[in-house]
């Protein structure tokens, strides 16, 4: 028994861990989110263990009735019977599999057609077929399915795929649409994802941040740092930010800034340019300027107004 991936892998991959020999593929027809392969299949009594995929696994068996075990995703053994034209159907990333098989005509070298689809391109599907903007997608495990629209499709590809040209390639990809569309609308429920309309920051997020900004006041504080602190995407910080604290990030350190240098101007007698720059600013100007819009006066009149600082001349 060979031994195989522990992380799942892509269908061109997959070619490796197939003990007969590949009758067709497209691997080197760039199809992007398909994979389609014909292999023979050899009656081995040893026990043949597959990786799993990222993509869905559709396999076609065009063979006599083969009788055997299967082990799926280290689970326990289960009795299988393939027939002729029966489809085996394994989801992604959940498809490691074992097969063990028993009986079957030792003349015949079974003819596997397996075609890849990834989750991606379902979900792209789902959008253009349901209008959904957030479809969740599944796809479960199957044996023994009869499909004629499945296995007439699986034809067209074998015969496009021998006879390589511009017009095959294009009926490649349009049978594949085509299948995956039948696999949608047969082999897969469509849900619409819900998603919470208005995220908001954790109790314990919303400390990391408001302490992060309050130690670095004096600094440059960008999104991406608050972000990160937040352990959110940018996109998805800035809403729940908005959220939570009913103001953009932005406005809230500018509001913080202010804050402090309303402070030190009532409680200190540091020049004006100093706290600027202790409170963040660029300039001194430009600190005047962004105080004068928040409090309606100047840093200087305000000073002059509010402030406690008792100088002492003893």
């Amino acid at each position: 028994m060979r031994n195989v991936s522990s992380s799942p892998v892509r269908g061109d991959d997959y070619e490796k861990y197939i003990p007969g020999e590949m009758a067709l593929s497209s691997s080197n027809s760039q199809l992007g989110s398909y994979y389609v392969g014909w292999h023979t299949q050899p009656r081995d009594p040893e026990e043949s263990l597959r990786p799993a995929t990222e993509e869905h696994q559709f396999v076609l068996y065009s063979a006599n009735e083969e009788i055997g075990e299967y082990q799926y995703n280290n689970g326990g053994w289960r009795t299988y019977r393939k027939r002729k034209h029966d489809w085996f159907i394994a989801p992604a990333l959940e498809n490691q599999i074992y097969w063990k098989p028993h009986s079957g005509e030792a003349s015949q070298t079974p003819c596997i057609c397996r075609i890849h689809l990834s989750p991606e391109l379902l979900h792209l599907k789902a959008i253009e077929c349901f209008g959904q903007a957030n479809p969740v997608i599944r796809v479960g495990h199957r044996m023994n399915i009869q499909d004629p629209v499945m296995t007439g499709l699986a034809c067209g590809l074998k015969d496009a795929l021998a006879s390589p040209s511009a017009i095959s390639s294009l009926y490649v990809e349009q049978t594949l649409n085509l299948f995956a569309l039948h696999v949608l609308k047969r082999y897969s429920s469509v849900e619409k994802k819900e998603i919470s309309k208005k995220p908001r920051l954790s109790r314990a997020r919303r400390r990391e941040v408001i302490d992060f900004i309050q130690a670095n006041l004096a600094n440059d504080i960008s999104l991406d740092e608050l972000a990160k602190v937040a352990c959110l995407s940018k996109y998805y910080f800035i809403h729940a930010f908005k959220t939570t604290f009913g103001m953009t990030p932005l406005q809230y350190v500018i509001a913080q800034r202010i804050h402090k240098a309303s402070q030190l101007l009532i409680t200190t007698e540091l020049p004006i340019g100093l706290i600027s720059e202790r409170c963040g600013f660029n300039s001194a100007s430009s600190f005047s300027k962004t105080f004068s819009q928040v409090v309606k006066a100047t840093p200087r009149d305000y000073r002059a107004k509010c402030s406690v600082y008792k100088p002492d001349f003893s």
